[in-house]
């Protein structure tokens, strides 16, 4: 597994390099980038998601899907209080225990995980992948926003205590139209019913699903070099928090979940996805809610560098 995984993410550093280098000469503007994204977002990953679904109806598969969705969701839950005890062990304050915390809960199953893992495995783990989307998705946009408003400068500022409520009133607007989760449940819906996209649209799906992976890391990439990575490498603090959150935290749910789960892909998904890198979201999120954008920027960014050394070690426990 360890060389399976080595090997992969040496293909797609490549291409995260291709990303950094094209953005530097100009060839990536954030404009560009932005585009490339709502590609990835709107029409890759939901076409890949759709495609991975596709299977003939089985109670067996039905209630591993189950237990994927189930799992994730104790996952992210029990991260809360771990995320606190860190901040608390780090002396970390609101409003940047929010964001703590958050990078903490909340890996990038988006750009990273869905990738990632279909490099490693196929299209077959994405069936559980899917399930996890869901459960971030919602976790992400409701509790997340909570956790990262909570004693916010903003809600200091206006000294209007129902900030909180209305962040999280937002956040749920937001999740209703997320394409991604629509492509999830649609295919959800066509795996119960056993029924096959024609082959013509099967087809181009599969082409669009196709642009998943490179598009993802190139976009990795150019976010990486706009965001001045080499300034996110400094910081003890930083460094230990997300040491915990790319190696400590997947070991947890290894031990944890491996004595209830006897498809190794369900195993193996939640122990990757959780030792993927703090999710872009949580920077858009803090910005947006009056938070330390700063502060969840160098997470994203430190933690997506480390991750290309840490995943391989995580391998080790599969």
């Amino acid at each position: 597994m360890f060389e399976t995984v080595a090997t992969n993410l040496v293909t797609l550093c490549v291409l995260i390099i291709i990303g950094f280098i094209a953005e530097k000469a100009g060839f990536v503007s954030e404009k560009a980038s932005a585009a490339l994204s709502d590609v990835l977002i709107k029409i890759a990953l939901p076409s890949t998601i759709l495609m991975s679904m596709q299977k003939p109806f089985s109670s067996e598969l039905l209630i591993d899907g189950g237990i994927a969705l189930g799992l994730s969701l104790v996952i992210y839950f029990a991260s809360y209080p771990i995320g606190l005890l860190l901040c608390k062990i780090m002396r970390v304050k609101w409003p940047d225990a929010g964001v703590w915390t958050c990078a903490l809960m909340f890996p990038n199953v988006g750009f990273m995980g869905i990738p990632v893992l279909n490099a490693i495995y196929g299209p077959d783990v994405l069936f559980f992948v899917s399930m996890n989307n869901v459960v971030f998705n919602i976790m992400i946009s409701s509790f997340g926003i909570s956790v990262l408003k909570r004693g916010s400068r903003a809600a200091k500022q206006t000294g209007d205590k129902n900030a909180d409520e209305r962040a999280r009133k937002k956040s749920i607007k937001r999740f209703i139209p997320n394409i991604v989760v629509m492509s999830t449940i649609i295919g959800f819906i066509l795996f119960l019913l056993s029924v096959k996209i024609p082959g013509p649209v099967a087809a181009a799906f599969n082409m669009a699903g196709s642009m998943t992976t490179p598009l993802s890391m190139v976009i990795i990439g150019a976010m990486l070099s706009r965001g001045g990575v080499f300034k996110a490498l400094t910081g003890a603090k930083e460094y230990a928090h997300i040491l915990v959150k790319l190696l400590v935290m997947p070991v947890i749910v290894y031990f944890a979940v491996s004595p209830f789960v006897g498809n190794k892909l369900i195993l193996d998904s939640l122990v990757l996805l959780t030792a993927m890198p703090v999710a872009t979201m949580n920077a858009i999120f803090a910005v947006k809610y009056g938070s330390n954008g700063f502060l969840a920027s160098r997470l994203v960014a430190l933690s997506t560098v480390l991750s290309i050394i840490t995943l391989p070690i995580v391998s080790l426990l599969l």
